[in-house]
């Protein structure tokens, strides 16, 4: 499952996309798909098409999601995903449709053994078998969708009451979660947390308050939640037994925080991954899912240094400099190693993964002076 998304997406991708030449380290004699392959362009005389998002579905076949945007530059709220052949460059559109994407797009991917599920709010693209489905769940359901399962049976809401007059002009259950971390607002408000089976229409109540940033595990045994901005809970489905850890007893952030902005398990669903931003920079935690205990902390430089992926004991950052220079890392959390990867001068790392069997990465690299867009693929040495 991929779900850290750079913020370094938000910038438009609108020119010419062909090749940039990022200094990359010599892949090993093992990988017998190309280094770097070219990411096509898409803009026609109607529309232009930011790129949003990449995911690798297997060695051979890559997935690139773009954003169509009208002459005004808002998004039309179509999306077109293209299969890239990593052997031989070569790519075919497999769809093009309504789906929500946009310059603040934030998907969940996860890959099955025939296709791929997209998740993105609450809207879920479905590619099985060579076909694409798409269904909006926010149709069936007044409030407001947190979290969606892999498989997309189950979903987590929260349901807001008003408790005072003076908050008409909210809109408190598809707002709540946009609040803010301002008690004025929370005190209006009384929410809780509820998970649904959408098979069933069952529903169990999980907890009371507000989240601000929630996921299921990748078996959808677990759920876990950044609760009132400050706290982590965690759900068992099997038990339906909720617990939480407290900021400052179980956890705690260095000097400097400005706010905790997402909670997230590491892929194991052994460890819970909490990053923060800080006055400097941001910070992530590694948290033991058992107790809340902190296993490891990386501290970024900047605000620039980017959380994009996690695999077994490793965090994939992308930290960027003046000019955009940009340098990818694997961070080793249990060694305390980091390990450069990728380098490129004036050129951002867009979005970047590490492959299933921990061996290869992937990076989308955007030259910040040609805006031209490549693929690099890379052994992790």
């Amino acid at each position: 499952m991929k779900r850290f998304i750079s913020i370094l997406m938000t910038l438009p991708l609108c020119l010419t996309l062909m090749s940039c030449t990022p200094k990359i380290n010599t892949p090993s004699e093992k990988v017998s798909f190309p280094t770097e392959l070219s990411i096509p362009i898409l803009d026609n005389d109607k529309f232009s098409y930011y790129f949003n998002d990449f995911f690798a579905l297997n060695s051979k076949e890559a997935i690139l999601v773009f954003a169509e945007k009208n002459s005004t530059d808002e998004p039309t709220g179509n999306t077109t995903l293209l299969s890239l052949n990593l052997e031989n460059g070569d790519y075919s559109e497999i769809f093009y449709g309504e789906f929500n994407s946009s310059n603040s797009f934030e998907s969940v991917v996860n890959i099955t053994d025939d296709g791929f599920v997209l998740q993105s709010y609450d809207e879920v693209l479905m590619y099985k078998n060579n076909v694409a489905t798409t269904k909006d769940l926010s149709e069936n359901f007044d409030f407001q969708i947190i979290a969606i399962s892999p498989n997309c049976d189950k979903i987590v809401v929260q349901k807001t009451e008003q408790l005072t007059s003076n908050s008409d002009s909210l809109n408190f259950n598809t707002d709540a979660i946009f609040l803010g971390n301002d008690q004025a607002y929370n005190d209006q408000l009384n929410t809780k947390i509820y998970l649904i089976d959408l098979e069933t229409n069952e529903e169990t109540f999980i907890t009371s308050g507000v989240s601000i940033s929630c996921h299921f595990n990748e078996d959808s045994t677990q759920i876990v939640m950044l609760k009132n901005y400050t706290n982590i809970g965690i759900f068992d489905l099997n038990t339906s037994v909720y617990k939480e850890f407290n900021d400052g007893t179980h956890y705690s952030m260095p000097e400097g925080l400005v706010d905790y902005s997402s909670v997230d398990f590491t892929p194991n669903s052994e460890n819970i991954i909490l990053s923060a931003l800080l006055e400097n920079g941001d910070c992530y935690q590694i948290i033991d899912a058992k107790n809340g205990d902190i296993i490891a902390q990386y501290d970024g430089k900047s605000r620039e240094d980017i959380l994009l992926d996690a695999y077994s004991d490793t965090l994939l950052i992308a930290k960027r400099f003046e000019d955009y220079d940009t340098t990818l890392v694997i961070y080793d959390y249990k060694a305390d190693k980091e390990t450069e990867v990728l380098v490129t001068e004036k050129t951002a790392i867009m979005d970047a993964e590490i492959s299933s069997g921990g061996e290869v990465f992937f990076a989308v690299a955007k030259n910040i002076e040609t805006q031209n867009l490549t693929l690099v693929v890379d052994t992790i040495n």
